[in-house]
């Protein structure tokens, strides 16, 4: 048995290494460069109730228990926390969140308890330069809501409202102290202005990154204070931490408006100071796989190049933002939460923005957090920014959409519905680190620039569903 096991070994040495793939020219097409390049398949899921494997390689994941043999429901060296000041919070695998449809898994974002009501208000008069809104009718308006205002690249809330001359008062969004706030040359295009179920609290003292109480300025009888604690924070709501980019979201226990003391049901995960904030919100759930297996490329990893196939439906309501993305499974230390990241598709699928809807964003991250460079000119799409691409044709129609990706170790290439889209060169420095596929649908942001481009949900549906966004195959090549 040995000599014959010398001999496998011998004859598997003797086999030629593939070479990684290196195009001599650009390629125009996914499925071409998967031919020339003798890419083999080696993973195919199918995702779905009434879905057929149609080959050996395919995995058909039609229930939870299958779901979990391949993927997990958080992101490695995350967990429950999320990035980009996203409001959706992640859930264990379940049926509202991860529901396996006839066709495909629907990633789902739910609101589990509460409604999401948003006020939207004319504008009476454009902004003169202050940091007051002049709109036709007040009512409604509460002390610590947060505007989305679209002109103002930062997050806005409510610290004074004139009933009497409809003039509503609004503080900046600094996550210590703030500063008031200028408004003015809003676009002609923005006759409104949305008032979200968004409250903001102040920090009065120190509260620890593992507490379990935020000790909050108090309301002030006949409203003294510079802050007051918003009478609409109440138990169930969600907490988040504003003013920083990953974070926890606990679910609110109990609240004590007049000493302004907030328990919750789990830490926060970050350090407050006092005069810094948090948003109290109504929870919103959502739900992402990360591949168990992993994908990695490069002279010292075991594969040489991958390519990665996303076949999925694109969700249609304001403040869905999906990705389709390659990250380190942690098993190397990065500089930052987003180095080594490769997004195979991240989408705003609808906004009032100019930029939206349908702008999809196929990017690297580099460990050092260098911004994507387009090397290779496309011609398909329209570019409205270094990142920023309009496809030639609408991937928000309901139908499914092909996002692929061939990674090399030191190159990436990007390709939607198996035409190619642009091309990152210059990875070397990523280099034999481990990365694990992830789909995942965040709703929402409270950062500044998100806020302005109407990145949150617009409305609460009668069936505390906001949308989803369907997997239906995930495929992938190595050399």
């Amino acid at each position: 048995m040995s000599n014959a096991l010398n001999a496998l070994a011998q004859l598997a040495a003797a086999l030629p290494v593939p070479a990684a793939y290196n195009p001599a020219t650009v390629p125009q097409s996914f499925a071409a460069a998967i031919k020339a390049g003798n890419f083999q398949r080696t993973d195919s899921y199918l995702f779905g109730s009434n879905t057929t494997a149609t080959d050996p390689k395919q995995i058909r994941i039609a229930d939870l228990s299958t779901l979990a043999k391949y993927f997990k429901p958080y992101k490695p060296g995350t967990g429950l926390y999320t990035i980009n000041y996203e409001i959706e919070r992640y859930q264990p695998f379940n049926a509202s969140n991860h529901a396996i449809r006839d066709n495909g898994l629907a990633l789902t974002a739910t609101l589990p308890t509460l409604p999401w009501p948003v006020l939207s208000k004319p504008l009476a008069q454009a902004p003169n330069g202050s940091n007051q809104l002049y709109l036709n009718d007040v009512s409604g308006i509460n002390l610590g809501q947060v505007a989305a205002c679209a002109n103002f690249g930062g997050l806005l809330f409510v610290t004074a409202v004139d009933t009497v001359n409809n003039i509503v008062t609004l503080w900046g969004s600094n996550p210590a102290t703030g500063a008031a706030p200028v408004i003015n040359n809003l676009n002609p295009a923005y006759t409104t202005v949305d008032f979200l179920p968004i409250y903001v609290a102040t920090i009065s003292s120190v509260n620890s990154a593992g507490s379990l109480t935020l000790t909050c300025l108090p309301t002030a009888a006949g409203g003294t204070a510079p802050w007051p604690f918003p009478a609409q924070i109440v138990p169930g709501m969600q907490v988040t931490a504003y003013g920083s980019s990953a974070f926890g979201q606990p679910i609110i226990q109990s609240v004590n408006a007049s000493s302004g003391v907030i328990s919750l049901a789990s830490p926060i995960g970050i350090a407050y100071s006092a005069g810094m904030r948090v948003l109290c919100m109504p929870p919103l759930n959502a739900g992402q796989i990360w591949s168990h297996k992993n994908y990695w490329a490069g002279a010292n990893a075991l594969q040489k190049s991958v390519a990665i196939e996303v076949l999925a439906i694109m969700p249609r309501a304001q403040g869905c933002w999906p990705a389709a993305w390659l990250y380190g499974d942690g098993t190397v230390v990065r500089p930052a939460l987003t180095g080594s990241e490769i997004d195979i598709m991240e989408m705003y699928c609808a906004s009032f923005s100019p930029k939206l809807p349908g702008v999809l964003i196929q990017t690297t991250h580099s460990p050092s957090g260098a911004a994507q460079v387009h090397s290779v000119a496309t011609g398909n799409g329209t570019w409205l920014t270094a990142s920023y691409w309009r496809p030639p044709a609408s991937v928000i129609d309901g139908n499914p959409h092909r996002f692929q990706m061939i990674w090399n170790g030191s190159a990436v290439y990007y390709f939607v519905d198996d035409a190619f889209v642009c091309a990152d060169l210059g990875m070397a420095s990523w280099t034999g680190q481990p990365a694990t596929i992830g789909c995942n649908l965040a709703v929402g942001s409270v950062q500044g620039s998100s806020m302005q481009m109407g990145l949150y949900p617009a409305h609460t549906p009668i069936s505390g569903v906001i949308d989803s966004f369907i997997i239906q195959q995930i495929n992938a090549w190595t050399l």
